[in-house]
């Protein structure tokens, strides 16, 4: 959305962060941009859009930005600009001081990454529900490595007075990106656990039973801007490298997704309300799943449930389970272990 933006908008960013976004389409980027120790004087009256997106200072600068410049609108990368809804597009939106809390209920799809929780909220969706969006997306796992002092009660702030409906408050986390909020930030599993509580959150734990599977997809789609087939717009296909999975690399995943496993038990081991969905076990039996979730969510719905294809969306990517099955042959020549095969 940044090559978009025309002179009269400005970045104030990070150099590298700069290089990148200029690098990566050269001529097509057509706003103005300037490093956090150098911005003031490429603030002219014809700037009518700042949007700051900064290792550390960001929200001094935008404090500094809004006394000085009250006319222009100004966005906060990290707080603003990424917090997107469904469609996934970044949107210049004044930044504002953090407003009280709406203290809406929120339901939870508390996920290991790459387990599909997507295809659940989508059965969800075409059964009357609001969308479980991710809102602190795949991308935070690695800003938040960078980006210093992220406050992530300011940013589940601004997610619920943005997104929250009717006293409620739908949203999608997947274990990956909690651990890198955990290691990056003062916020701990344990502040988590507490929030659910205090909130009274209603939690439907997601994971797959296949985690060789779910490991050779993440892996792959790793490579992707997708977090799940079931993320990609109809019209577009998933374009992975053909040469098949990395063996270390889905390795890897599979120590990420166990860590989450061990993170989805804690969660329901303590006194928060909570239900567990296995994604295969989901996508063979949605009916009676979306009765357990309509009882667990006090919700009525119709008798008339909608279910989904689950196979169908890997006609965007049909070489994903020949790859997960080529995967779990390796690991068994490997390491001669006994694996699960791909359904």
């Amino acid at each position: 959305m940044l090559y978009l933006y025309d002179e009269t908008h400005l970045l104030i960013a990070d150099e590298w962060f700069i290089d990148h976004v200029r690098n990566a389409r050269p001529s097509a980027l057509k706003c103005r941009t300037a490093r956090a120790n150098s911005y003031k004087k490429l603030i002219t009256k014809d700037t009518k859009k700042i949007l700051v997106f900064s290792e550390q200072g960001e929200l001094g600068i935008i404090r500094e930005l809004r006394a000085t410049y009250p006319d222009i609108l100004i966005t906060s990368g990290t707080y603003g600009f990424a917090v997107t809804g469904r469609d996934r597009y970044p949107r210049l939106k004044e930044f504002k001081p953090a407003a009280g809390s709406k203290e809406a209920a929120p339901v939870v799809i508390l996920s290991t990454p790459y387990a599909d929780a997507e295809f659940v909220a989508e059965v969800m969706l075409e059964n009357g529900f609001p969308f479980a969006v991710e809102y602190l997306g795949r991308p935070y796992a690695t800003w938040l490595k960078l980006h210093k002092g992220f406050q992530i009660s300011r940013f589940y702030n601004t997610v619920e007075n943005h997104f929250a409906a009717k006293g409620q408050l739908y949203y999608l986390a997947q274990t990956d990106v909690l651990e890198s909020l955990f290691e990056n930030s003062s916020f701990s599993l344990e502040r988590f656990i507490a929030y659910l509580q205090k909130s009274g959150a209603k939690v439907i734990l997601v994971e797959r039973s296949s985690v060789m599977v779910q490991a050779t997809m993440g892996q792959l789609l790793h490579q992707t801007a997708e977090r799940s087939i079931w993320t990609k717009k109809p019209s577009k296909k998933v374009h992975i490298k053909a040469d098949g999975p990395d063996f270390l690399k889905s390795w890897d995943q599979r120590e990420t997704i166990l860590r989450g496993v061990s993170i989805l038990d804690k969660v329901e081991e303590a006194s928060v309300d909570t239900m567990r969905v296995t994604l295969e076990e989901f996508a063979d039996h949605q009916a009676r799943h979306m009765k357990d979730i309509a009882s667990f969510l006090s919700v009525d719905m119709s008798e008339e449930i909608v279910e989904l294809a689950y196979a169908s969306k890997f006609d965007m990517a049909p070489d994903i389970y020949p790859m997960a099955a080529q995967f779990q042959r390796e690991l068994i020549d490997r390491l001669g272990l006994h694996v699960d095969c791909p359904a």
